[in-house]
């Protein structure tokens, strides 16, 4: 008869071999676009960027382009995915008389707003050139461009959009980097906006400011009550937003300086004991760790680097189904990029997926990594994938279970 040593040992086992045979991706849907490489056309898309999991239960995503313009990628789609795999495209973006793209071109960011349209950010296109706020319906019908962009940094509607997120109050909001009423040192210091779902009216409700409530805003994180919570100054700063009052709250994080030089992150998630949490780094830490702060500012601490290199690309934190945090990196350990798993309760790393290359079925340079209803792992990457001869694969949609 087996000690309980060794029936221990063996059911320790039998779990790690069965966490492993879990790990593999599965590849659901791959970009195809006809050669010459990365110059012919992408009817279906290619670049894919973003992907999200609608009320509906269906999945919805935006890819870079169609085609390609001397300065870069233009076009672009928003396109449908059933969980079976049935892939639609219900929107493309298409040049005017003029050859510009009236209703904006790249499309790189999604999410569902409360009245249950979706609304995305295009890099480039519309009326000044330099991209747009959309909503359309999950049919890809009512297309509306609601804001158009400007690379100027100045301009008082803001600039360099980075989030967008659906509010406890029937609206949405977002942050841009630039923009805004307030001067910093190169730029004006970054907004947060909000859209009224009714009249698709876009108005600035926080002018951020390096001198109270810090410069650049890079995210929002939707907490259990559904305020929004996020950093400005490389993480220095923490802010919430209450959307019911319009009150921005704000505290100083003690991000350490190291080697002389300061660290710094961005709070991405909110962890299973409620708390945030995000990836810090700095000249001098010796790599990328986690830190992890209370929901009022307090209780602040890093924890040990993961990684000792420092240009993994790590793309934001996702509490999965197993209560780790996993996490894509757009670079990896290996230049094609990979998956990682974190604790929340140390910050150690747990293990690191690399099923990524420029020859394989799950494609490279992942940018995106989320929870589905169902618990199982959603994400895409952007580059590569296989593709049937005489055309060429531009990114993958994949999924994993936890």
């Amino acid at each position: 008869m087996p000690s309980k040593m060794q029936v221990a040992v063996f059911a320790a086992l039998l779990a790690c071999s069965c966490y492993a045979a879990a790990q593999q991706l599965t590849a659901v849907h791959t970009f195809v676009c006809k050669n010459p490489q990365d110059l012919g056309v992408c009817p279906q898309g290619g670049g894919a960027n973003s992907l999200i999991q609608g009320s509906d239960g269906n999945f919805y995503g935006t890819a870079e382009r169609t085609g390609r313009a001397l300065a870069g990628p233009a076009g672009g789609l928003l396109y449908s995915l059933t969980p079976a795999g049935s892939f639609a495209t219900i929107y493309k973006f298409t040049p005017g008389k003029t050859k510009t793209y009236p209703n904006g071109s790249g499309p790189y960011r999604l999410t569902e707003g409360p009245d249950g349209k979706l609304y995305g950010f295009t890099g480039l296109g519309g009326s000044i050139g330099y991209g747009t706020l959309f909503r359309v319906d999950k049919t890809g019908k009512n297309f509306q461009v609601l804001q158009n962009y400007s690379v100027n940094g100045f301009a008082s509607n803001g600039s360099t959009p980075t989030s967008l997120v659906a509010g406890n109050d029937g609206n949405v909001y977002g942050t841009t980097m630039f923009g805004g009423s307030v001067s910093c040192s190169y730029f004006n210091c970054g907004t947060l906006f909000q859209v009224n779902t009714t009249t698709g009216a876009y108005q600035v409700v926080v002018n951020f400011d390096a001198e109270t409530s810090g410069a650049n805003p890079t995210g929002l994180v939707v907490a259990p009550d559904g305020t929004f919570y996020g950093s400005t100054n490389n993480g220095a700063v923490l802010f919430h937003y209450i959307e019911a009052t319009g009150e921005l709250q704000t505290t100083a994080l003690p991000f350490p300086i190291v080697g002389g030089e300061p660290t710094g992150g961005s709070v991405t998630a909110i962890g299973p004991d409620g708390n945030l949490y995000g990836t810090y780094t700095g000249p001098f830490v010796g790599g990328i760790g986690l830190f992890e702060v209370q929901l009022n500012g307090s209780n602040f601490q890093l924890f040990p680097v993961y990684t000792t290199d420092a240009n993994v690309g790590p793309d934001g934190l996702v509490l999965a189904s197993d209560g780790n945090f996993w996490m894509a990196e757009y670079y990896g350990s290996g230049g094609f990029g990979d998956i990682v798993t974190l604790s929340p309760a140390d910050g150690s790393l747990i293990q690191t997926l690399t099923p990524f290359s420029s020859k394989s079925a799950d494609g490279g340079a992942p940018v995106e990594l989320f929870s589905a209803s169902n618990g199982a792992l959603w994400g895409v990457s952007s580059l590569y994938g296989q593709a049937p001869k005489g055309s060429y694969a531009d990114g993958v949609l994949f999924t994993l279970t936890p």
